[in-house]
């Protein structure tokens, strides 16, 4: 009651107040009677008669009737109070001698104490701070920093100063490390990160930026490493530093070698800071409260035994009898277990027949916490001997470091995952260097390599020529701690860009260092755990190694199995690897996906050379992923159509290995590859890289592919078209016309190269020559190339006519037969917008899709729609296009039913129908991305950003139009971009902002002009005059585009803005 009144402001409290805080359990008379007898006992004791002290006054309880009673605490408060005010140097070396240590020590527990406490203490860490700022050299400064930091070790504005303080005198590791101890504690204490004036500090420590340290402040120049050790009273030798009683019994501990030199325990003290891992710490801590037998496992280099020691450093408090680490690397011997664990807790090896007993009855009455570090090696033994342990000692409880799990019953298995990587390595382009370093910070894998890094380079940090090869070093090492902590090291001798150049060869790189255990280099660690491995496991990992971004356990199956593994044994074996943490295993959906380290890889790449299998691996992994592609390819469909390329996302690494290599060895077959995989790289936008690798294919396989080689020729075109180039669509399309086993049918689907580019005649020549040929699908494609000639023509009624006579021919073609009808549109259209109709990029030209008889019906009513839509018959349009829907809808077509619903939507926002708009445009952007289409979904993108604007929320409509656009750049698709810039410069026009429209408008042009579509550019010039810029000149330029691709409304209207003109 004393203390409370003491601590209350003007040391008086409520008498219910005072009740309910001491006695919240007893009744209101009870309560008043321990009240009572608490008063009359507390004034005998403290003052006799004196009937001032301890009085009740109107309800109220007061310390001293007549005035206050002088407290230790109510001195340093006024102290403090004062010193921060005037902030003069006296003032606050008064206020610092006048704290008396933590208040009420023996009342730690007590909730009215802990306020109290914690404000006191807040007091002294800010007047310890203000002093530092006042101190008159360094070392003093960095002895009241230091105070505070023990003080209260999450007290922001002091482990700031003190980061600063250090960094000035050069000592910036010790100031990282400072940061990561204070990102741990406030992790652990309130479940938060530091504030953003202190992360902002450690980016700026990290990238070496000027504010961090040095410069003019005399208190931290020429400061040498000052005096940091801790005081038992009065004032430090040399610093002046008041040192008050909070000091007092404080164990020095230097040069023992563990952590504080507590009696109970012999975990190491780190030699380096610990970085990140707050979650994984706290993880182990929470399971071994819960559970006595908790496994590690990971691979070597991961960090299991660092995660280990930091976990059971922070429980030595919580087990009497202490925690010990047992370290069983060097034993080797089964029967030499028990005798380690007696020599780790400092006790004499048992003398006897039976020494596990011995250390039975050592263990069984003691509340220990064991931490068995490396126990792969000895595993059946660990297993038994923790059995016995567990069994008969009921206090104990252990954690383990260990390659495999121990399947102990009860054990809790961990997996110790790698740090975390960025997404993406930083353009070295970027202009906001903050922005590249605070998303490179934000991961643990980076920040350990800074940290490391200036262990060897004090001067090292974050920029523009450093952050993004860091990034990729991290990435390409897959934040294996080991392997980034080595890589660090070699900055002594080697910058990062150079480090990460030759990653691909990281055992030799890595290899080295100051290391004293048999992880002294990557080689050790992983002949460590290979010499681990049964033989059957090391065949199977070796042959592994040559997947690349992971695998399946049908593509194991189909690489691995070969004697001396049968197909049956790998899995079993696979599920071994990953118990040995060699391998990861990762869900992926409904399945689950495999991936080797990258290092490991790299030392399964040297197993397998030396094995004398890399050739049958190598070809064995090619023979999978040809199936796989062939498997995966449209055009070999006989049935409806359906393409999902996503699916081979995961495996495009694979496929890009296997290409290489068969490139080298087995050219034909390479382009066999190749050709299979062209509708992938169109749909998911690898537009360049599609086209260099069916370029490659092209030169290195031999004439005589003629089929295949006609194909590539064909998809190359159609790459060449997303990548905004049509100058080698004649040359393309002639050669692989003549050496087409089916000259008659290739050469139609050759014309449909014609319209894009402009070149009616030649498109017209093709497409009577072929309506002419006996082949029903020879004779349905060429009329499908005439309708859509007419289209691109915008000659209307030519259209619809040649469009019935399509479906005509259609029906005529036999249902078994392959797809034969390559599907094409005519790409822009003429909205209605701002009381005038203008050009919007709706479609993609060359969709590179062909299906057969049921699916062309589909697509042939979809141009049909087109068709009135030209002739701004809207209800009619959206009326063949329902249809179309429906006929997609009926044969489970979702590419199919995705392109008709975009059309239908966009039709429906001509019509300002923008509710089904919306839901149309919205049911195919779905699709689109449940089938992978990246083209498609940009396009559904913009022209819901369209109808957004055009429903009057122009701030919706210009995000989605906007990422649209930028998607499209993303993957250099020259059309989509240019496409994109028309989209948005219609938007603008929707928003009344006409500048801004004309100032896209140009863009748009600036984008198309050079890549050969004039239909497409004829009608971006145009609109750019309508807008005012340079009518006369736009409009001419866009005449003579019009002229070449003979498009009748374009012409029609550039006549009629000319003659306006003149």
């Amino acid at each position: 009651m004393v203390k409370v009144l003491a601590l209350a402001p003007e040391q008086r409290m409520h008498r219910e107040q005072l009740l309910e805080l001491l006695w919240p359990d007893r009744s209101a008379a009870s309560a008043a009677n321990n009240l009572h007898q608490a008063l009359h006992v507390a004034r005998r004791e403290l003052g006799g008669g004196d009937g001032e002290l301890l009085a009740l006054r109107d309800g109220l309880v007061v310390l001293r009737a007549d005035g206050v009673v002088e407290t230790d605490v109510r001195v340093f408060r006024q102290l403090a109070g004062h010193a921060l005010a005037s902030r003069e140097l006296a003032d606050l070396e008064a206020a610092v001698e006048a704290y008396a240590g933590e208040l009420l020590p023996e009342d730690r527990f007590a909730e009215w104490a802990s306020g109290p406490r914690n404000d006191l203490r807040q007091t002294y860490c800010d007047v310890l701070v203000a002093y530092a700022e006042k101190a008159e050299n360094a070392a003093v400064a960095a002895e009241a920093l230091r105070r505070a930091n023990e003080a209260d070790p999450v007290h922001e504005a002091a482990a700031r100063a003190y980061m600063r303080l250090l960094a000035g005198e050069g000592r910036r590791s010790e100031a990282l490390a400072l940061y990561e101890r204070l990102r741990e504690d406030l992790d652990k204490t309130f479940g938060t990160d530091p504030d953003p004036d202190t992360r902002r500090l450690y980016r700026d420590l990290l990238i070496g930026s000027s504010e961090t340290g040095g410069g003019a402040d005399t208190r931290t120049e020429g400061a040498g490493d000052g005096n940091t050790g801790a005081g038992t009273g009065g004032a430090d030798v040399g610093t002046g530093m008041p040192v008050g009683p909070a000091d007092a019994g404080v164990g020095l501990g230097v040069g023992l070698g563990y952590a504080g030199a507590r009696a109970g325990s012999n975990i190491p003290a780190g030699l380096t800071s610990f970085v990140g891992r707050e979650r994984q710490v706290a993880e182990v801590r929470r399971e071994l409260a819960r559970a006595r037998l908790v496994t590690l496992t990971g691979p070597g280099g991961v960090g299991k035994t660092r995660l280990a020691e930091e976990a059971a450093r922070g429980l030595i408090a919580r087990h009497a009898d202490g925690v010990w680490l047992v370290d069983l690397a060097p034993v080797t011997a089964a029967e030499r277990l028990s005798d380690a664990v007696a020599e780790a807790m400092g006790l004499d090896p048992a003398a006897g027949a039976d020494p596990v007993r011995v250390l039975v009855a050592r263990l069984v009455a003691r509340d220990v916490l064991l931490l068995f570090d490396n126990c792969e090696h000895v595993l059946d033994a660990c297993a038994r001997l923790l059995r016995r342990l567990l069994a008969e000692c009921p206090a104990l409880r252990v954690l383990t470091t260990s390659r495999e799990p121990l399947h102990v019953p009860g054990e809790v298995i961990l997996r110790v995952p790698s740090l975390a990587v960025p997404d993406r390595v930083p353009s070295t382009e970027m202009s906001d260097l903050a922005e590249a370093v605070d998303d490179a910070l934000g991961r643990e894998s980076v920040r350990l390599f800074v940290e490391r890094a200036l262990d060897v380079r004090p001067e090292f940090h974050l920029d523009q020529d450093t952050v993004g090869p860091v990034v990729e070093i991290c990435r390409r090492l897959d934040g294996v701690p080991l392997a980034i902590e080595l890589a660090a090291a070699r900055l002594a001798h080697l910058a990062p860009a150079e480090i990460a150049e030759r990653l691909g060869n990281a055992l030799t790189v890595l290899g080295g260092g100051d290391r004293m255990t048999r992880h002294a280099t990557l080689r050790a660690a992983l002949q460590w755990s290979h010499g681990m491995l049964t033989e059957p496991e090391q065949v199977l990992l070796r042959r592994l190694s040559v997947f690349a971004g992971g695998f399946t356990l049908a593509a194991a199956e189909g690489v691995g199995a070969a004697e001396p593994l049968a197909p049956e044994m790998i899995l079993d074996c696979l599920g071994r690897l990953v118990d040995k943490s060699m391998v990861l295993a990762e869900p992926a959906g409904q399945r689950s996906r495999f991936r080797l380290l990258e290092t490991i890889r790299q030392f399964g790449r040297e197993q397998l050379a030396n094995s004398g299998e890399e050739a049958g691996t190598r070809t064995a992994h090619f023979e999978y992923y040809l199936r796989l592609a062939v498997d995966h390819d449209p055009d070999r469909r006989r049935d409806v159509v359906e393409a999902r390329p996503q699916l081979l996302d995961e495996e495009h690494d694979n496929l890009r290995v296997a290409l290489g290599r068969a490139l080298r060895t087995d050219p034909d077959r390479a382009l066999l590859l190749a050709v299979s995989l062209w509708r992938f790289w169109l749909a998911r936008g690898h537009f360049a890289e599609g086209s260099r690798w069916l370029e490659e294919a092209l030169a290195a396989a031999s004439p005589d592919c003629c089929e295949e080689r006609a194909r590539a020729l064909l998809a190359l075109a159609l790459l060449d078209a997303r990548l905004g180039r049509v100058d080698r669509f004649a040359e393309l399309g002639e050669a692989a016309v003549a050496i087409a086993p089916r000259q008659d049918y290739t050469r139609v689907l050759a014309g449909f190269l014609e319209p894009v580019r402009g070149n009616a005649a030649e498109a017209l020549a093709i497409a009577d020559r072929g309506m002419a040929e006996e082949a029903p699908e020879v004779v349905a494609a060429a009329y499908w190339l005439r309708s859509v000639l007419e289209l691109s023509r915008e000659e209307t009624t030519a259209a619809l006519k040649f469009l019935h006579d399509t479906l005509a021919a259609v029906e005529r073609v036999p249902s078994a037969t392959a797809p034969f009808l390559p599907v094409v549109t005519a790409t822009l259209v003429l909205v209605p917008c701002a009381g005038r109709w203008v050009p919007a990029f709706e479609e993609t030209a060359l969709v590179g899709r062909r299906v057969g008889r049921a699916q062309a019906v589909g697509y042939i009513w979809s141009a049909i729609g087109s068709a009135y839509r030209t002739d701004r018959d809207l209800p009619m349009a959206a009326g063949a296009v329902r249809h179309a829907a429906e006929v997609f809808e009926r044969l489970g077509d979702d590419a199919g039913r995705a392109f008709a619903l975009h059309q239908l939507g966009c039709i429906e926002r001509d019509l300002s129908s923008y509710a089904s708009a919306r839901t149309h445009l919205g049911e195919a952007l779905r699709l689109r991305r449940q089938l992978g289409d990246r083209r498609g979904e940009n396009l559904t993108l913009a022209n819901l950003g369209l109808t957004e604007a055009a429903a009057g929320d122009i701030d919706t409509g210009r995000r989605l139009a906007e990422a649209a656009l930028h998607r499209s750049q993303e993957i250099e698709d020259g059309p989509g971009t240019g496409g994109g810039l028309l989209d948005l410069a219609v938007l603008e026009l929707f928003a009344g902002d006409r500048h801004r429209s004309r100032e896209l408008a140009g863009q748009a042009v600036e984008a198309l002009r050079p890549q050969g579509y004039p239909r497409l550019t004829g009608w971006a010039l145009l609109f750019l005059a309508e807008l005012g810029q340079d009518t006369a000149g736009n409009a001419r330029e866009a005449a003579t585009h019009f002229a070449k691709a003979g498009c009748r409304i374009g012409l029609a209207k550039t006549a009629e803005i000319l003659a306006k003109a003149r």
